[in-house]
């Protein structure tokens, strides 16, 4: 038993097997396949390109945090350095001081 659908072309109604609508129809889900797997495929290469940059930005801010780390440490040591040296000189300003006031008793 044949089932005939029709279908439209141009203003004339023709009719179409079921084998041939299977067929058409299986070749339609072909093209939507493709289509998925086309899409798909750009999708990851959107993906891919997104990480690669991502990735290169998390390279760049670590190299930036690195120098900034190596630029506190520097600057800690000249502030410890610097404050060593303030100590030196308070202590000589101290003895001066001490020195100058004091009431030597005089014979």
């Amino acid at each position: 038993m044949h089932t005939f659908i029709p279908k439209q072309k141009d203003t004339q109604t023709r009719y179409v097997t079921k084998k041939d609508f299977e067929k058409d129809f299986i070749e339609l889900m072909d093209q939507v396949r493709l289509l998925e797997q086309k899409v798909a495929t750009k999708a990851d290469d959107q993906v891919l390109m997104l990480t690669l940059a991502h990735k290169q930005e998390l390279e760049n801010l670590q190299t930036e945090v690195l120098s900034l780390g190596r630029e506190v440490k520097q600057l800690r040591k000249v502030a410890q350095e610097s404050s060593k040296d303030r100590w030196k000189d308070r202590t000589i300003f101290s003895i001066k001081h001490l020195l100058k006031n004091m009431q030597f008793a005089r014979k």
